[in-house]
């Protein structure tokens, strides 16, 4: 999931909670609140499936379970059987609910503002029988369709023909 982030708060590593874990215990930690951030595990980080949240220690053969070990010794992990609980992540990041709930009132927002932008009040300029600006060789749009220029991609050919018929050429000296 591109574009989430992880809350931390300054002074993180030099809590008293995390005086006395070794850089490894520090290194999963931070691996396991990046994986729950992402995922939006809500602070569960799953035990036996080491690889998708902490791949590099994997790799280099170290033991995640006494890493961990060393996490829920400190008080900064819980061991809830099959995955473990990162305490107090909910204080300091959004919860799954959260951020569904906003994504959705971030959605509805953006939906009435979009339906704002495409209502066209008809005016003297606009063809009743359409709802079209006039010409229709303009081609101007208010979606996200339009070119730098404001231009509707589709019309753009269209108004470059109407504008080579409307100039006369340009004599060759």
């Amino acid at each position: 999931m591109t574009g989430t982030y992880l809350q931390l708060r300054h002074g993180f590593i030099d809590s008293e909670k995390h005086v006395g874990l070794s850089s490894l215990a520090m290194f999963v930690y931070v691996c396991g609140l990046m994986y729950s951030s992402e995922r939006r595990t809500d602070g569960r980080v799953p035990k036996g499936r080491h690889g998708r949240w902490a791949p590099h220690l994997v790799d280099d053969g170290h033991d995640i379970a006494a890493l961990a070990g060393e996490l829920v010794a400190a008080g900064v992990w819980s061991d809830e059987g099959d995955h473990w609980l990162i305490v107090n992540f909910l204080e300091h990041n959004r919860s799954r609910e959260e951020i569904e709930q906003r994504k959705a009132k971030d959605r509805d927002r953006k939906r009435t503002e979009r339906e704002k932008q495409r209502s066209v009040i008809p005016d003297a300029d606009t063809d009743t029988d359409t709802g079209n600006p006039n010409p229709p060789a303009l081609g101007l749009v208010t979606d996200s369709a339009r070119s730098p220029n404001g231009h509707d991609w589709d019309n753009l050919t269209a108004l470059q023909a109407a504008r080579r018929q409307t100039t006369p050429p340009r004599p060759v000296a």
